[in-house]
C-alpha cells in the first residue's frame, strides 16, 4: 500500500511538472514584471516573517507552487486568494520574471 502511495505521488509530481513546463512556453517576462508588484508587497529580497523570497526561484518550481495554491492543494489562505485570481498566462509570466531576477537586482 505504501508503495502505491509513493508511486501515485511521484506520478502526480511528474504530471504537474510537465504541465508547468508546457505552461512556461507562452510566458512573457515583461508581463510578469508588470504583474509583480502585488507579489513583492510580501515577498521581499531577503524574505521576512516566514514569507520566503521568490527572487531567483526556478520558473517551473514557482509555477507549480502557484498552480497548487490556485487549486487549493497547498494550505495558505492568502496565497490561495492571490493565486486564485491568476490565469495560466499570468502564472507563467510571473514565474519567468522572478526566475530571471537575482537578489542583487
Amino acid at each position: 500500500m505504501r508503495l502505491l502511495f509513493i508511486l501515485s505521488s511521484f506520478f502526480v509530481w511528474i504530471v504537474e511538472a510537465k504541465a508547468a513546463d508546457d505552461l512556461l512556453v507562452g510566458a512573457d517576462e515583461a508581463y510578469g514584471e508588470y504583474l509583480s508588484s502585488e507579489c513583492l508587497a510580501c515577498h521581499s529580497n531577503a524574505g521576512t516573517q516566514g514569507i520566503p523570497s521568490i527572487i531567483g526561484s526556478e520558473a517551473r518550481f514557482l509555477a507549480q507552487k502557484l498552480i497548487a495554491y490556485r487549486n487549493k492543494e497547498l494550505d495558505n489562505q492568502v496565497m490561495q486568494l492571490v493565486a486564485g485570481n491568476l490565469d495560466d498566462e499570468q502564472i507563467a509570466s510571473l514565474a519567468l520574471y522572478f526566475s530571471k531576477l537575482s537578489v542583487e537586482d
